[in-house]
């Protein structure tokens, strides 16, 4: 009942307009989304050390808010700066 509900944050588009990715901010994961036919064809979750704990310290993250499209097969994530980073603030 007052679990936090997954968000999406950004969006991105293929460059042939057949593929829609999401990135699912509260569930740190990007989904795909088939265009023509409005249904998910994945989704990827950004924290190998959860899905495989043989994993563990892989480069992944948390929190993802944007996503950058490159042609058809290449997205660059980025997420919001001092979340879970290690990132100091003055």
């Amino acid at each position: 009942m007052y679990g936090i509900l997954p968000v999406v944050a950004g969006l991105g588009v293929t460059r042939d307009g057949k593929h829609l990715l999401a990135a699912n901010y509260e569930n740190d994961s990007i989904s795909a989304i088939d265009l023509a036919t409005h249904t998910v064809e994945g989704e990827l979750d950004l924290r190998p050390g959860i899905v495989d704990v043989s994993r563990s310290g892989s480069p992944g993250g948390t929190y993802p808010y944007w996503i950058a499209v490159k042609g058809n097969s290449r997205a660059y994530v980025s997420k919001p700066m001092g979340l879970n980073d290690g990132c100091r603030r003055p």
